[in-house]
């Protein structure tokens, strides 16, 4: 049987947007509901066309149609988003050759749509390191910021993404930017084990390496047609250092290959190592006096952060090694408690680290190197200061993925 697809016209009231579907095929295993979901924006989207309203159903299907070599039909798309899609995939085949990446988009109408002015920018702002470089690179483009429930705070945990959103608020403020926040169930409505068997020979799981970039994007489509903005920004994760290295979801040749109703994107910080998005970060907020707090976790649900997992670790140790405290920026972790939590990692107890984020280990130690001199070291630290770091390095790039692809999804 043939692996197809039937959508409905997105039902859109008030300040949600509702997708129906039919599946038939091998490829309905890939589907946790083969029904519906939604997505509620906190602004009224009764006024977006049809066309723009699909983009967010789309691009978070299409990947799936493509390595399922699944046809999806549908009564009409937005004539931008449209006509980037095989641009799109062609990033895809790029990233993973030995994969196969076929499938079909049938619309029956294609229709433009543009907006008024076409003038400002969206970010995606999720309050880390990288998002806070793109803000401020870009906090003179008249800017809406844009945080997502669903994403890595899971619809569950409501109190969680409370605390994501008065984050949002205050730094909206501070900035002299508009925000807004969607709830999507996006990360609910496909089922990750059966797609993480599928693309199994990519050596990565389907959210980090095949959704969240184009994923998270397109949910922006309806909020750049009612308020006319120019250009969307996605903070990279990565760099161009990491090019051919490590793959993931959002990327240049993907990200930057999207468009709808006038709209473009641009996957930001690209040419920045986390280290120099660190030192601009904190550069800017002491010399204009800003009261800055960074929310880095992805493994806590309560919208701050543990201090005690490796991002959070890591970020620490960024901060410190340009000569500031942490407890000052967003982590609730004295100078004290970071040396014993650097004492229990050397000694191969607590965080495990993977040998995927030594060139952010070895920026650290450097600028500790350029900042301060030994003697001024904590004696827990010296190890990270002078020391052979490489012994940290205790699991795999893939069995970290995997560890990781079980934690956060919970299968």
């Amino acid at each position: 049987m043939k692996n197809g697809m039937v959508v409905g016209q997105p039902e859109i009231k008030e300040n949600i947007i509702r997708y129906t579907y039919e599946i038939t095929g091998p490829w309905q295993e890939a589907f946790a509901d083969m029904r519906s979901f939604e997505i509620q924006y906190s602004m009224d989207v009764s006024g977006v066309p049809a066309g723009i309203a699909i983009v967010p159903f789309l691009a978070n299907v299409l990947p799936i149609s493509w390595v399922y070599d699944a046809l999806v039909e549908m009564e009409e798309c937005d004539e931008d988003f449209y006509n980037c899609v095989e641009h799109v995939k062609e990033g895809y085949r790029k990233m993973y050759p030995m994969l196969k990446f076929d499938g079909e988009l049938a619309v029956a109408k294609s229709v433009k749509n543009q907006t008024k002015d076409n003038k400002g920018a969206i970010a995606f702002f999720s309050g880390g390191v990288d998002s806070f470089d793109t803000l401020l690179r870009h906090k003179d483009e008249n800017l809406l910021l844009v945080s997502i429930w669903g994403a890595d705070i899971f619809l569950q945990h409501k109190k969680g993404f409370q605390k994501v959103e008065e984050h949002l608020m205050k730094t909206a403020l501070e900035y002299g930017a508009e925000y807004a926040t969607v709830k999507s169930g996006f990360r609910e409505f496909v089922n990750y084990n059966v797609l993480g068997e599928r693309i199994r020979k990519s050596r990565d799981n389907w959210w980090h390496g095949f959704q969240h970039g184009i994923g998270i994007i397109s949910h922006s489509a309806p909020i750049a047609y009612l308020r006319d903005k120019k250009m969307v920004y996605l903070a990279s994760s990565l760099t161009v250092e990491d090019k051919g290295i490590v793959s993931c979801a959002s990327d240049p040749e993907i990200d930057n290959e999207m468009h709808f109703c006038g709209c473009s994107v641009w996957h930001d910080g690209y040419d920045y190592k986390r280290q120099q998005k660190i030192e601009h970060i904190l550069q800017y907020a002491k010399e204009n006096k800003k009261d800055l707090q960074l929310r880095v976790c992805w493994e806590n649900q309560n919208g701050i952060n543990c201090c005690r997992c490796e991002k959070c670790f890591r970020t620490m140790l960024e901060i410190y090694a340009e000569g500031y405290n942490p407890e000052e920026y967003g982590f609730d972790c004295s100078l004290s408690e970071l040396a014993n939590l650097s004492s229990q990692i050397q000694n191969g107890e607590g965080i495990q680290i993977s040998e995927i984020y030594s060139p952010m280990y070895y920026d650290i130690q450097n600028r500790m190197q350029q900042n301060y001199t030994k003697d001024e070291i904590k004696d827990s630290l010296q190890w990270i200061y002078d020391g052979d770091i490489s012994n940290i390095w205790k699991i795999s790039f893939k069995e970290k993925l995997k560890e990781k692809f079980i934690k956060i999804c919970g299968k």
